[in-house]
């Protein structure tokens, strides 16, 4: 999936939301004023699971401006977030892990 050049503003959810999805490509878009994420990217957004990979998800160019969240990155990993204007959100990125437990250091 291939979102560019899209202006999404005041939702009361996210912005541009992807979910169960690989090799997406989110370039050149600008979300403001959103009540969640500008950009939400995740593996499962309501439930439980451990983290996709996305095949190289690239999140680039965007303006995340005024949104609770400026992008939430979701029990996902393999992706690029990059080259992003991120201002004015509660929080800038918010990153996820999925639900196993970590390893002890041996």
């Amino acid at each position: 999936m291939s979102v560019s050049g899209v202006l999404v503003e005041r939702n009361g959810e996210e912005g541009i939301s992807q979910e169960k999805s690989t090799r997406g490509v989110l370039v050149g878009n600008r979300a403001w004023g959103n009540g969640q994420a500008g950009i939400f990217l995740a593996n499962i957004a309501y439930g439980k699971g451990g983290a996709m990979d996305t095949g190289g998800a690239l999140i680039s160019g965007n303006a995340l401006i005024g949104n609770r969240m400026g992008a939430v990155l979701r029990r996902v990993r393999y992706l690029s977030l990059e080259n992003n204007v991120i201002e004015g959100n509660c929080g800038g990125v918010f990153v996820v892990g999925d639900q196993g437990r970590p390893g002890r250091a041996r």
